[in-house]
């Protein structure tokens, strides 16, 4: 099967005109690579031809959402250069199955919540690198940008959790058990783990709760969404449509929502419908050039599309 894709794929290429293939690969190195690769020639011999394969994937794909087959279509972004196995070796995120349901929020009856929400629209989305922000914001009215390096560097002791993944629900225990979380200004994030500096006299905010929600129940997430706020979600974001996502209702029904699938933690930030079809709006972390501006409208209703409502995880009492 994976020798008739890829032959495929050959022939899609060869159909795409050559000078918007050279066009396209310029665009793409002066935007994402500055032009060139740290391994030379060779190096970008190997990334032109992986970006045609790719470039002819989303050429084939918005033809065929163009004639009603997909309702979302796919662009060139950070990751067209990439092979799916080496975007999937990015998603790293380790999940507990013992935090499932330590104590979560009920479903509550759905006809009494809005039709739609977008906390963006309510001031307390930044670009947020910690669900507790988006909680303090809408309990105070100010919105602060807290420091993610702090639970880098003291999530997991000698661990680089940047390449070996967390779970948030520790992520969160971890402020509560410090007693706060810092502004990033006071704790500046660089690349990678290092020594925890956390220090309680600049904490900007405390958490000394949190709640799951209701294992794989979409009416349960839309309450919290409704009713409390954004909501830290786990996804299922391993296939090479998510991989190049760039706008519409994403359906895939390859995309697992088993907790064992789970590789991507992102946050569900809203929800509403678009041409009939519902969808959960969700915030990504791989910056403005990927998706919508960064997001990614989800398929909701749709048997738990992605494990989108698999493992849900929320802060209370945040101030």
């Amino acid at each position: 099967m994976k020798v008739f894709i890829a032959l495929a794929l050959i022939v899609s290429v060869s159909a795409v005109p050559l000078q918007e293939l050279e066009s396209e690969w310029i665009a793409f190195k002066n935007e994402f690579r500055g032009n060139s690769y740290f391994g030379g020639e060779g190096e970008e011999s190997v990334r032109r031809q992986i970006f045609e394969i790719n470039y002819a994937y989303i050429t084939a794909h918005n033809a065929e959402a163009d004639k009603g087959v997909h309702t979302f279509r796919l662009g060139v972004n950070q990751f067209a250069d990439m092979t799916n196995e080496e975007y999937r070796q990015l998603l790293n995120l380790k999940v507990n199955a013992n935090h499932v349901n330590k104590t979560y929020a009920a479903d509550v009856d759905n006809r009494r919540l809005p039709i739609s929400i977008d906390w963006r629209t309510k001031g307390v989305v930044t670009p947020v690198k910690s669900q507790s922000q988006s909680r303090y914001a809408i309990n105070t009215g100010n919105l602060v940008t807290l420091a993610p390096q702090q639970i880098v560097d003291c999530i997991y002791p000698g661990r680089d959790v940047c390449k070996t993944g967390g779970d948030v629900v520790d992520a969160i225990e971890l402020v509560i058990k410090e007693g706060g979380i810092e502004k990033e200004s006071d704790y500046p994030y660089h690349a990678g783990s290092g020594i925890c500096q956390y220090s309680k006299s600049k904490k900007a905010v405390t958490v000394t709760g949190l709640n799951t929600v209701q294992y794989g129940v979409e009416s349960a997430l839309k309450s919290v969404v409704a009713l409390v706020g954004p909501v830290a979600v786990t996804i299922d974001a391993g296939h090479q449509n998510f991989q190049l996502y760039t706008s519409g209702v994403y359906v895939d029904s390859a995309c697992r929502n088993d907790f064992q699938s789970l590789n991507h933690g992102v946050l569900a930030v809203g929800y509403g419908s678009e041409k009939g079809q519902d969808y959960w709006l969700i915030k990504n972390s791989w910056g403005a050039q990927w998706g919508a501006q960064g997001y990614i409208k989800m398929a909701r209703n749709n048997n738990n599309q992605c494990g989108v409502a698999t493992y849900g995880v929320y802060p209370t009492t945040v101030y």
